[in-house]
């Protein structure tokens, strides 16, 4: 999950890229919010989705007309507009899906978050243009403020907090207006790997696989002290009354709903752990409760059956520090699903 840190949250676009850990938790202000995110990744959608994007109905707002050309396009989804990017050619098609705070850019960077001497830079190497190459690669920005480097969100904004499960919902309406039809791969990075995991258990025959990128989860409040967990969720709250419109993650909004649903089916699963103790409670400790983190994934990896890797060599980031990873891995999820079919 990722948190958000209150300067990073006043000025996304700029900080997202500088954060660390977290989805723009590690580094600073950029820090806290996102680990606040990740942790458990919040749930913000809710209220101002609208009846589409945030009831619990599973019907698509309507049947869209697939698209196959190369787009970049705003959609109303839900009363909102919903900015959905889509390259390349092939099947399943992989969606990814950003930490909380931070915009879609993301997968076109490479370079160190933590890093202000070089910090990420768009890529031809990036994840997104590399998969791109492979099958057909759909992002996306939530609705809300996100950034990433000078690049801010072009969705509307929402209300917030909002929720893991009323973000799955937006992704799924967002997807079907645009003309994005399953199966998906879904490749998620913190508090995006937990809208991914209710997404999948929500809408189970559209996912054929899954990658994890350092992910929140609701394993994250089952290894936590009681204590750490609830001072981590009112930081969050704080965070989120300080900086109106942010993106807010409502975690535990979300493992509440998460649990209520059934479990999730075994398909090809991958989970990468950053292997460079992150600060994801924002508080200055990394080494002492980054093994809470890894643990948490390890209980994800294990729910999904699937394969948790942990030799990374990258901080939250893995996705902008270590894509050639990422992509690889990635390749690997779509070659298991396509020997399926």
């Amino acid at each position: 999950m990722n948190g958000h840190d209150p300067d990073v949250l006043a000025e996304p676009a700029r900080r997202a890229r500088r954060s660390a850990p977290l989805c723009r938790a590690s580094a600073g202000a950029v820090s806290r919010v996102a680990i606040s995110g990740i942790a458990l990744l919040g749930v913000l959608v809710g209220a101002t989705l609208g009846p589409t994007a945030a009831s619990g109905s599973t019907k698509s707002p309507r049947e869209p007309t697939t698209r196959t050309a190369d787009f970049a396009k705003v959609f109303p989804v839900g009363g909102h507009g919903v900015y959905v990017h889509c390259v390349g050619r092939g099947s399943p098609t992989i969606v990814l899906i950003s930490g909380a705070g931070v915009s879609s850019a993301s997968w076109d960077y490479v370079g160190d978050t933590n890093d202000s001497a070089k910090p990420p830079r768009k890529r031809p190497e990036a994840v997104e243009p590399q998969l791109a190459r492979v099958t057909r690669v759909c992002s996306y920005d939530r609705p809300g403020r996100t950034g990433f480097d000078d690049s801010a969100s072009r969705s509307t904004p929402v209300a917030q907090p909002t929720t893991a499960q009323a973000d799955a919902r937006t992704l799924r309406d967002a997807l079907s207006v645009a003309g994005v039809s399953p199966p998906y791969v879904l490749v998620a990075h913190s508090w995006g790997g937990f809208i991914a995991t209710t997404y999948e258990r929500l809408y189970r025959n559209q996912v054929a696989g899954l990658v994890l990128i350092d992910p929140g989860s609701q394993y994250l409040q089952t290894v936590l002290p009681p204590g750490v967990w609830d001072s981590w969720m009112r930081a969050i709250n704080d965070a989120g009354t300080k900086n109106l419109g942010a993106e807010q993650p409502d975690n535990p909004a979300s493992v509440a709903f998460l649990d209520t649903l059934p479990k999730a089916k075994k398909v090809p699963s991958i989970i990468l752990t950053s292997d460079k103790p992150i600060d994801f409670l924002g508080i200055g400790d990394a080494p002492k409760y980054h093994p809470h983190w890894v643990r948490a994934q390890y209980l994800l990896a294990r729910s999904l059956g699937g394969r948790q890797i942990t030799d990374t060599d990258s901080g939250h980031f893995i996705q902008t520090e270590n894509p050639p990873l990422v992509i690889a891995q990635t390749k690997a999820i779509l070659a298991a699903v396509r020997a399926d079919n």
